[in-house]
């Protein structure tokens, strides 16, 4: 039987007569944090196509931290999100592009973990998607918000308890602080809902388009 990811295991709790889960190094071994939204799911286009049916709308560009500019207050954004999280548009979203093949080489070398600013109460459905598109590739799942307050704790807090070594996000608000930290970042630009021109600075945060580069980057920085 598939073994499923749980709620804050470690791998070493699994058993496998394959030996899959048993690193060869654990010396070696680096903490890598990954978001969910728009970096593991192609969410922002699947939650577009939710909001315009539920609407009736014909919307081609959305922002996440933008609702006014849905016509929603805050709140009720995040009751449409929730309602979307929920509803089979969600199950059926598909995954990034390359993101599961890339996960599995680097999860015979490294703990990842995801780390979500998706509100728990939305554990069951974030769970299930990742089991169904992730199976057996992630230690830990966290959904850092409680009840769709933003900001229960920062993504930096979560890095920092979980001694993370790497975190990839698509927000460039999430990496900064991380960035300040220490904490090497990879900001996966490819599917942010806009172009953002606006300069960062260089140290310990690296521009990716794709999996592929994800995976270059953590191979040629080890």
């Amino acid at each position: 039987m598939a073994k499923h990811v749980r709620l804050w295991i470690s791998r070493q709790e699994f058993e496998s007569p394959s030996g899959y889960y048993k690193l060869s190094n654990r010396d070696e071994v680096m903490k890598i944090g990954i978001d969910c939204d728009d970096v593991l799911s192609v969410s922002i286009a699947a939650f577009r196509k939710y909001f315009n049916k539920k609407y009736d709308k014909d919307l081609y560009y959305i922002r996440w931290e933008e609702p006014g500019k849905l016509g929603l207050t805050t709140n009720e954004f995040y009751k449409v999100w929730e309602d979307f999280c929920k509803a089979d548009e969600h199950k059926k979203m598909d995954p990034i592009p390359h993101s599961f093949e890339v996960l599995k080489r680097l999860n015979k070398e490294h703990e990842l973990i995801v780390i979500t600013a998706r509100s728990k109460q939305l554990t069951d459905p974030t769970v299930e998607w990742i089991n169904t598109n992730f199976p057996n590739i992630f230690d830990n799942i966290h959904l850092i918000n409680e009840n769709n307050k933003i900001n229960t704790k920062t993504k930096l807090e979560v890095c920092k308890e979980l001694k993370i070594d790497i975190m990839i996000d698509d927000r460039l608000d999430n990496l900064l602080p991380c960035a300040k930290e220490g904490i090497k970042c990879i900001w996966f630009n490819q599917y942010t809902t806009h172009k953002e021109k606006i300069s960062y600075p260089k140290t310990n945060i690296i521009k990716v388009k794709s999996w592929q580069d994800i995976e270059k980057e953590i191979k040629e920085g080890k």
